[in-house]
């Protein structure tokens, strides 16, 4: 693998905090951030969206020969909860990102009512029996563990104002375990990773990674966040492909925010500038040095790309 293509696949996967001695630090919340989590009924928030990868930590991930198990059953084991707390939609999510078993097909602000009320009556059952506090990867993974990815978006997004911005920032990071999981990669609790079988090498991974993300809802799909992983690793594909024995696939996207972040992408290889913090927005996006000259254009394309996947 060149180096260009090293720097590439760690700057686009940096979102995706894979290193296996942070991966249960960044989760845990610190003894006042419990506190304020039991007096304002919202988790605490971790920060670890914006963590990012060093290419060493990267390339350290552990590879085994066993086939992978990707039943939903096998994935419920790395997301510790509580006794009556059903995580089965997050595990589900990994197989399945487009499933909709709890938004059901409804408007994205609905979806987000029911996801407000959804969370607020499982931090209530929490605190009652007592449970909350002993295990910060179980506080996370039941407050959420109703919620479908589409759902989770919504926390992520602060559809109608509803969530906190400690609680954008969990869900987000429920996003990327998924998605990290999807490709083959561990992330979650420590003591959990020896169960987890992994096979891929680094092209297999950004194939099951465009798989994933391909799937997801429309409203994710309009989203910057979305836009820039899905272009990112179509940028990856493309140089990791070049050096491969494999015949190419067509991933291209027919998305037009993901071909304008992706030519900005392509001609970022020339000039090599970095890529800053975790692009979440529009904002973060616009302030990138590499996408300077390709700035004016991204509202417009936005509004494209929103009317290509039918959301209003």
């Amino acid at each position: 693998m060149s180096v260009s293509s090293i720097a590439a696949f760690g700057s686009y996967h940096g979102q995706l905090k894979l290193e296996e001695n942070r991966t249960e630090d960044a989760a845990a919340n610190t003894p006042a951030e419990q506190e304020q989590s039991k007096s304002s009924e919202s988790l605490a928030g971790t920060g670890a969206a914006a963590a990012s990868l060093s290419v060493e930590a990267l390339f350290a991930v552990a590879q085994v020969s066993q086939q992978t198990t990707t039943s939903n059953s096998y994935y419920e084991q790395f997301y510790p909860s509580y006794e009556g707390l059903s995580i089965t939609n997050l595990a589900a999510a990994i197989k399945d990102p487009g499933s909709e078993v709890f938004s059901q097909n409804r408007s994205l602000a609905d979806v987000a009512e029911a996801a407000r009320a959804s969370m607020d009556a499982r931090l209530e059952q929490m605190h009652a029996s007592g449970v909350f506090g002993q295990d910060s990867h179980a506080d996370r993974n039941a407050t959420f563990g109703e919620l479908d990815r589409r759902a989770l978006f919504a926390v992520s997004s602060n559809e109608g104002g509803l969530f906190t911005q400690s609680e954008q920032e969990q869900a987000r990071w429920l996003m990327q375990q998924q998605q990290a999981l999807a490709m083959g990669y561990y992330w979650g609790p420590i003591s959990l990773k020896s169960e987890f079988l992994n096979n891929h090498d680094h092209l297999d991974a950004i194939k099951l990674s465009i798989q994933f993300l391909d799937q997801v809802s429309a409203d994710e799909k309009t989203s910057v966040m979305w836009a820039y992983s899905r272009a990112g690793d179509e940028h990856v594909y493309d140089l990791l492909i070049a050096e491969s024995d494999e015949e190419r696939e067509n991933f291209t996207s027919d998305s037009p925010a993901v071909q304008l972040i992706k030519a900005a992408l392509d001609a970022r290889l020339e000039t090599q500038e970095p890529i800053l913090g975790v692009i979440v927005n529009d904002d973060d996006l616009k302030n990138q040095p590499w996408f300077e000259k390709y700035a004016d254009r991204l509202d417009r394309v936005l509004e494209q790309n929103r009317m290509h996947f039918g959301v209003s």
